[in-house]
């Protein structure tokens, strides 16, 4: 049903200079979407990709995913469908990032207490005394040799 359309999805890949991977990832990726909403192309609208995304979301998909599926339905739609893309509609997910994992007071202990040398404590005081977190201000930690 939708093949006509994934052959010219493969051709504005070919246009662009894709290579065959990425275009075969596209072509799954809109095929998915396509088998999703079950619409004609010629009456899909921003919002279905929008509804698509949320229900991709609402699976468990991660960001990064979905940007991927965004990345391919805006190409479909810009240049198979020629159909104006709305941005504010259907925003790029931001990635979720973890932070950084702060030792407490007595695994720092159990750290510096591991060595007898001198030099080590040393190294490894000014390692943890340095660790902070960019943009945030740093807990000063006391050296203890």
């Amino acid at each position: 049903m939708y093949e006509k359309y994934l052959l010219q999805l493969e051709e504005a890949g070919k246009i662009r200079n894709l290579k065959e991977r990425s275009i075969n990832c596209c072509k799954n990726y809109v095929s998915y979407f396509l088998k999703y909403m079950g619409k004609a192309p010629q009456e899909l609208t921003c919002q279905d990709v929008r509804n698509f995304l949320l229900a991709k979301k609402d699976d468990g998909l991660k960001a990064t995913t979905l940007n991927l599926y965004n990345s391919a339905i805006r190409f479909f739609y810009r240049n198979v469908l020629h159909i104006l893309w709305d941005d504010i509609t259907v925003p790029r997910m931001i990635k979720e990032y973890k932070l950084p994992t702060v030792l407490s007071s007595g695994e720092i202990d159990r750290l510096l207490n591991a060595t007898s040398d001198l030099k080590y404590k040393a190294m490894f005081a000014t390692m943890l005394a340095c660790g902070g977190h960019l943009g945030k201000p740093q807990m000063r930690m006391p050296l203890r040799c």
